[in-house]
Order: C-alpha cells, then structure tokens, then sequence
C-alpha cells in the first residue's frame, strides 16, 4: 500500500524529491504530475503533485526527504494550506458555474434571435 508523504505545487520540484529517494534505494510514486504539467492552475485544486512510497519504508523516505531538502514540509497527510485551497478551488468553480451557466443559457439564444431579427427585417 502507499502512503503519500509530500506534496508539490509543481512536477519538478516531485521529480527531484523522488531523485532523492531513488539514489537512496526506496522506490517512489508520483500522483497528479500529467494535470498539474498540463495545467499548473489545477495543482492548488487537485492538492498539488504528489510524492508516494510504500508504508514499509514511509519513515526512512521522510528521513531522507527531510535531510536532502531543506525548508520543505514533509508530512504524511495533506496539509491544512493545500486543504484550504482545495476548497478555495471548488468554490471559484461553483460560483463561476452558478452564475456563467444561466448567462449563457439566456443570452446565447437572445443573441441569436436579436441577430435573426435585424437580418429579417432588411
């Protein structure tokens, strides 16, 4: 089973973490890399790239992971920041799918028919 330990904003910043664990032997997983690469925008939403190991060799990788890089918060579970913008995240969209919707529902159609109109009448 794995266990995510750490969490990015951005892949790079994954890739050298999972570097790290590599050269030290402990076989690591990224999750979420392809979205955030496409995408950067999503990584606060998605709760950023994430750096998994298997729960035998959790405590040696954050031992590692704290060693190797300096000023990074290594944890085993999501932290509260990445969890307050996940939130943060999903409300921006329902508010923007709460008011771009039903604009688009109306005003689409009575552009259209305006435009129908003025054409008709010449």
């Amino acid at each position: 089973m794995l266990t995510t330990i750490a969490q990015y904003r951005v892949a790079p910043e994954a890739y050298l973490a999972k570097g790290a664990l590599a050269a030290q032997g402990i076989d690591a997983v990224l999750a979420d890399e392809q979205v955030v690469g496409i995408n950067w925008l999503y990584s606060d939403a998605i709760g950023g790239v994430k750096l998994a190991v298997e729960t035998e060799s959790v405590e040696h990788a954050v031992d590692v992971l704290r060693s190797q890089v300096v000023g990074r918060d290594v944890q085993e579970q999501t932290s509260p920041q990445i969890r307050f913008h996940q939130a943060i995240g999903v409300l921006i969209v329902l508010t923007l799918a709460a008011w771009v919707l039903p604009l688009l529902v109306v005003a689409l159609p009575a552009l259209a028919l305006s435009r129908r109109r003025g054409l008709a009448s010449n």
